[in-house]
């Protein structure tokens, strides 16, 4: 996060997914090991809103029902995407003004209002 290239959303987009992959305890994918689950994430922005869509590509072999070795990668998945779209609902990246939802203006982002703790979610995608 807090990289001057990208848009603020993506910033705060990251920011928030640090977060959540600490709380839930997601371990970054490594190659050489080949542990972990989060192997790569793409985050655009849709910009009228702000709110970002996010791609995760997570590391696990298929899912069954009665497969148990993996039954713990599930729950971690579970609980990630859980927290990301709560986190996500609780800022929609538009202003509010007399009970309508107002677009931001273009340069809303370089005076300062849009603060790193803006978070919205568009769509959440894992494959």
């Amino acid at each position: 996060p807090g990289c001057v290239a990208h848009h603020l959303s993506i910033n705060s987009a990251v920011a928030v997914l640090e977060k959540v992959c600490r709380q839930v305890k997601v371990h970054a994918f490594d190659e050489t090991t080949g542990s972990g689950y989060l192997r790569n994430v793409a985050i655009s922005v849709e910009r009228s809103t702000r709110k970002v869509q996010m791609t995760l590509v997570w590391n696990s072999r298929p899912y069954t029902e009665t497969s148990s070795v993996v039954a713990d990668g599930k729950q971690v998945l579970d609980a990630l995407c859980k927290a990301l779209i709560a986190a996500g609902g609780k800022n929609s990246g538009r202003k509010r003004r007399r009970g309508r939802e107002s677009k931001q203006q273009p340069g809303d982002e370089k005076s300062g209002s849009h603060s790193q703790d803006k978070f919205g979610l568009h769509s959440l995608w894992v494959h």
